[in-house]
């Protein structure tokens, strides 16, 4: 299988969630891959699309896209919409079902690749001016070369809140404003949010520091936010052998519970700060947990994303 994965070269340079490239680089062993886009020397943004993969020699079974309608003009793939091959875009935020909506079908894309399970279930059945478009569940993975556990990490922290904090994300704004109360007499940090962009994310060099803060804290807390959804972090903490502390998400409760110290807004700070110090003072339960989410975390690695992706790619160009 050809697979072209048109990108731009500023998003791939800069973006600091990772884990969309993480898991074209896994798929990029399991096929013949090229990546190219606006930005890269080997593509002219001032021609059409079709133009440009032309150019490549490099005849594609599937085009990947990201962005597939970027917003930016400087960003923006003049053409997309009439790609000669069949076109994939793969999401981690859905929930803006109309602004979602729009870009699939303004770019005619054929495939769509959903990393949240509960924000895909809108979709399949909508009506798309260009007839049907297929939709995939593949969950958020983690990279094992990055978010792995390491018994020589040195815990500094009884309890780390991570992530972006803001309207969207109720229950981290909550910990934000709580933190000095619900974590009295711990050892605690807020994680600040680094930004979406960065110029060096290509490197790794932040999710590497990410992971390394990760596991210098016992407890880790993170939310779903409002649409509660399964985000990366809810994988690539237990896979560095951390407990997570967060509200339980729409997707997989009942593994997800084996690991989860499931807090939420609701418990208000006494109980949110009762239930964490319940698994600070009893070791063996908060490993159990541990061990039950490194487990669960072995089967969301970006290397069994990428299997998942080419054989859900197989199956739409067979049909």
């Amino acid at each position: 299988m050809n697979i072209l994965y048109v990108t731009t070269k500023k998003y791939y340079d800069t973006k600091m969630s990772r884990v969309r490239f993480h898991g074209m680089k896994e798929i990029a062993k399991l096929c013949n891959f090229r990546m190219s886009g606006i930005g890269f020397p080997d593509w002219d943004n001032s021609k059409d699309f079709n133009d440009n993969v032309d150019s490549l020699e490099f005849e594609p079974d599937l085009i990947v896209a990201y962005p597939a309608f970027a917003p930016e003009p400087e960003n923006h793939f003049r053409g997309i919409q009439d790609s000669r091959w069949p076109l994939c875009i793969r999401y981690n935020e859905m929930y803006n079902i109309e602004a979602t909506k729009k870009e699939i079908e303004s770019a005619n894309a054929n495939l769509v690749i959903c990393h949240h399970e509960n924000e895909m279930q809108f979709y399949p059945e909508m009506e798309f001016k260009q007839g049907k478009v297929e939709f995939v569940h593949i969950p958020h993975s983690a990279d094992s070369g990055i978010y792995y556990p390491d018994s020589s990490a040195e815990v500094k922290y009884d309890v780390m809140l991570g992530g972006m904090v803001q309207g969207h994300y109720p229950l981290r704004t909550f910990l934000q404003k709580n933190m000095h109360a619900i974590c009295k007499d711990m050892r605690w940090r807020i994680l600040e949010h680094p930004g979406y962009n960065r110029p060096g994310a290509s490197d790794n060099i932040y999710a590497k520091e990410f992971a390394d803060n990760i596991r210098s804290t016992k407890i880790f807390l993170t939310c779903s936010g409002i649409p509660r959804t399964r985000y990366a972090k809810y994988v690539e903490v237990p896979a560095c052998g951390v407990s997570i502390a967060a509200d339980m998400p729409y997707e997989d409760e009942e593994n997800i519970s084996k690991f989860l110290i499931n807090i939420d807004v609701s418990m208000g700070v006494d109980g949110i700060r009762e239930r964490l110090m319940y698994y600070l003072d009893n070791e063996a339960d908060r490993q159990v947990l541990i061990r039950n989410g490194i487990d669960w975390a072995s089967k969301y690695t970006q290397e069994k994303y990428a299997e998942k992706f080419i054989s859900a790619a197989r199956e739409f160009l067979a049909k």
